[in-house]
């Protein structure tokens, strides 16, 4: 099997749009950012038996566990507000799943889009620096498959082997006790906010960096081509707020075309960021 240098674990997602699919999922959105900033990128997921990534994750190495089928979400948005449908959901996938050959990855992100990820494989990278992206264990819907977020749900979720949780203003959803709690566990956790950048909670710190301007066209993966940027330039300067600088500009730019195609490569990223303000508020 292929030797990687980040993997991120999820349900590949199709994602309904206008004239048919677009691939979705934080395993679609992370593994494009590692790629796209000059990472080798892998994906652990489940789909179904017949399924075909395509031409858009080319170069990144896929492990597709099978299903009977593929997770399937309709995003509808009006007015900033997004309303969200699951169609069809995969099977789970847990700790037994991680390739051997995949255990020594140094960067792994979690990637739950609708309660499959067993957050307990973390404990199969004892080495690696371990991200979740937290949105898919706050998921619950109803029988016509209406997505809601209920934050409390991720009291369930150990936490004990991640480093760096990342979550969004959308998925709180006026809850004010869920970021506390993950704060005083002791991970690093970043709580995102769109076009309004970005907020870091670390030992008792707290340091807002702002967002890049940005003309959004589709903000859908936004907040998981962040999580993917965030830990690989975390591995790359061990500095948290730097990391967040390059993650906001790299997700800023993602948001400015249909589904990964605007995911920008590295040279993109460093040359706007040359040119600005540091962006950082205490």
């Amino acid at each position: 099997m292929t030797h990687i240098d980040f993997l991120v674990i999820g349900h590949i997602a199709r994602d309904i749009a206008t004239r048919g699919y677009l691939l979705g999922g934080a395993v679609t959105y992370g593994s494009i950012t590692a790629r796209n900033l000059g990472f080798k990128a892998g994906i652990l997921t489940r789909a179904h038996d017949g399924f075909q990534p395509g031409e858009m994750l080319k170069g990144i190495a896929t492990h597709i566990l099978p299903s009977e089928e593929t997770t399937t979400f309709e995003n509808r948005y009006q007015a900033g507000q997004r309303t969200q449908i699951i169609h069809a959901c995969a099977r789970p996938i847990t700790q037994h799943d991680v390739p051997e050959t995949w255990r020594d990855t140094k960067i792994v992100l979690l990637g739950p889009i609708a309660q499959e990820v067993d957050a307990s494989l973390a404990s199969k990278f004892s080495d690696a620096l371990v991200g979740a992206s937290i949105q898919g264990w706050m998921r619950k819907w109803d029988s016509a498959g209406r997505v809601t977020s209920e934050p409390d749900l991720v009291r369930n979720i150990p936490f004990d082997r991640l480093q760096v949780v990342f979550l969004s203003e959308e998925d709180i959803a006026g809850n004010h006790t869920v970021l506390p709690w993950l704060t005083a566990l002791g991970p690093i956790v970043v709580l995102t906010n769109g076009q309004y950048g970005s907020t870091i909670y670390h030992n008792g710190a707290v340091h807002h960096i702002t967002s890049r301007p940005a003309r959004e066209m589709d903000p859908t993966g936004a907040g998981d081509v962040f999580a993917a940027a965030y830990l690989l330039r975390l591995s790359e300067t061990q500095d948290i707020v730097q990391a967040a600088q390059f993650a906001n500009v790299t997700a800023s730019f993602s948001v400015e075309a249909a589904g990964p195609t605007g995911i920008p490569d590295r040279q993109t990223v460093l040359g706007w960021m040359a040119h600005q303000d540091s962006g950082i508020a205490e």
